[in-house]
Parts: structure tokens; C-alpha cells; sequence
């Protein structure tokens, strides 16, 4: 029925009302009761079998503002923390502070069998001015240079306070080149109170070969818990099809692949910065022909 229909049950049966909104009379020894028609209406039935069933009663309207505030707090907050939690895994910030430069093997023997070796030597030397000029530490080592020679004639003036470590090892991460990187992050420690939160988070790689010893110097690291960041156009190999792979291969691994432009504005972060200009002024020094870079299959998408 609707809400014109009067509906009686004995009077020994108990009915309660909202005082507020129904009105009751009684009517030759029946109690009657009449809904208010500003309030809506539910239907209750009477218990006893003497009772006509389905009584209207006035039903107080549920509040449901609080709650829907409360779901919008809830959804903000969980909104806000899924944003922190994403801010957190991003990796790749780059910070003179916790990186450093490795140059990997740039030596004579190699610089007419190296594909695109004036391109590397290049990049190498803008990556290691721009490291001094931030004072980023560089460590710099050599394939057996009794039979391979030394680092180019380009580079060692300017590497000259850094001596390069001599090695058989394909790795750079020999023994004596951890002992010197631990030896580095002491100072740093020593220098920001950092303790064992402190040093060199970051390592960023150029030099030769890329499937050969810039991989297997990143596979040492990546498992020493340190972020690879390779500078593209600053390493190569033998054959482009090596470089190509290794480049490949070292993405799929978890190294970063970068350009030497990259590192250089993103470690100087800001035009403000009081070395900006000097920066600038070696990422604006002609090049010469630049290493190709296809693009690197991952997980069936293109980097």
C-alpha cells in the first residue's frame, strides 16, 4: 500500500513511532496509526496473528555525508602514499656527491681496431673535465699495458693525478681498484657525517670494449649493489654488432643508458649552479662523428 493507507492491529500489540514524524489516534477502541507525509516509509510487519501485517511506519532518513567524507579521506591518503611509494623507486639521480667516473682501457693499442674510437676519446675527455670541474672522483684502468700500451696521449694530461691501475682481469673491479674505491668513500663518509650512508652510490662507465670489459665491470657492480649508468656515446667495440648486443645486454641487466650531455647537466641539476657555465661550455665543443644508437629491445618494448 502507499502512504494514504490506514493499517490497524490490536490494541495489545506495541507499536513504536517516531514522535517527530507519525501521528496516532484511537478510534473505537483501535489504535491507528497515520505516517507523516514529509518522511519516507519502510514496511514492518506485526508479530502476533491478530495483527494485520504490513503496518507503515515513518523510517528517520540515514546520514551518509560523514562517511563519504571519510571514503574520500581514506582514497586521498591512500593516493598520497602510493605517490610517495612510486617517488622512492625512481632510480637514476645523479649527485656529484655519490658518483663517480670509471674509464675503462682507452689505451693506443686499440685506437685503430675500435669502431668509432675518436668518438670515445672525445666523450671520455668531456666526462672527465666535467668530473674535475665537480669534483666528482675518477678511477681509470689499463688492459695490460706491458703489451698494450698506455691510456692515450688525449686523455693522460688531463688523468694525470689519477693513476690508472693495471689489470689482466676483463673486469675494472679488481682487487686493487676496490681497495682504492673503499679507500674514496672513507674520505667522502669523513666529509659528509654520513657514516655508511655516505660515498659513492653511482658509478657511471665509458671506455672499451662494451660486450667485453664495460659489461663485465657492471655485472661486478650492479652486484655490489652499486647504479651503473653507461655513458652510450662514450663507449664501443671492435665490431658494431658487440656494441649493439653489450649495450643491450647491459640495459637488460639493470645498467642505465645515458649520453655524456645527460650526465653532465643532470650532475650540475640546476643553471644556478656556480660551475653551470663551465659545463656548458664543454657540452657546446664541436664533436666529432657520433656512435650510432638504434634503440635497445626490453621486455619486447624499445628503449
Amino acid at each position: 500500500a502507499g502512504t494514504s493507507a490506514h493499517l490497524t492491529c490490536s490494541p495489545a500489540i506495541r507499536i513504536r513511532t517516531n514522535k517527530s514524524s507519525a501521528t496516532t489516534r484511537r478510534t473505537q477502541g483501535r489504535q491507528v496509526l497515520r505516517p507523516s507525509p514529509r518522511t519516507s516509509t519502510s514496511t514492518l510487519t506485526c508479530s502476533r496473528a491478530r495483527a494485520t501485517p504490513g503496518i507503515i511506519i515513518p523510517e528517520t532518513p540515514r546520514r551518509t555525508k560523514p562517511r563519504i567524507r571519510m571514503a574520500t579521506q581514506v582514497a586521498s591518503g591512500a593516493a598520497t602514499a602510493t605517490a610517495a611509494a612510486a617517488a622512492v623507486s625512481v632510480g637514476g639521480r645523479l649527485s656529484p656527491s655519490t658518483a663517480a667516473l670509471f674509464v675503462c682501457d682507452i689505451q693506443d693499442k686499440f685506437r685503430e681496431v675500435i669502431f668509432g674510437m675518436p668518438a670515445v676519446i672525445d666523450t671520455t675527455s668531456k666526462l672527465v673535465r666535467s668530473a674535475k670541474v665537480l669534483k666528482v672522483p675518477i678511477f681509470v684502468t689499463e688492459q695490460y699495458p706491458l703489451r698494450l700500451g698506455h691510456t692515450v696521449p688525449e686523455l693522460k694530461k688531463e688523468l694525470a693525478f689519477s693513476r690508472a691501475i693495471s689489470k689482466t682481469k676483463f673486469s675494472m673491479y679488481t682487487p686493487e681498484l676496490e681497495k682504492a674505491l673503499e679507500s674514496q668513500n672513507q674520505k667522502l663518509r669523513s666529509k659528509s657525517n654520513q657514516g655508511e650512508g655516505g660515498g659513492i652510490k653511482q658509478v657511471l662507465l665509458c671506455g672499451i670494449e662494451t660486450h667485453v670489459c664495460i659489461m663485465q665491470t657492471a655485472i661486478d657492480l650492479l652486484e655490489r649493489g652499486y647504479e651503473v649508468h653507461v655513458v652510450v656515446d662514450g663507449v664501443s667495440s671492435q665490431r658494431p654488432t658487440d656494441r649493439a648486443v653489450g649495450l643491450q645486454r647491459l640495459a637488460q641487466m639493470g645498467a642505465y643508458l645515458c649520453t655524456s650531455e645527460m650526465v653532465m647537466f643532470q650532475l650540475c641539476e640546476d643553471s644556478k649552479h656556480p660551475f653551470f657555465k663551465q659545463i656548458s661550455a664543454i657540452a657546446k665543443e664541436e664533436r666529432p662523428d657520433q656512435l650510432p644508437f638504434n634503440g635497445v629491445s626490453i621486455g619486447g618494448g624499445n628503449l
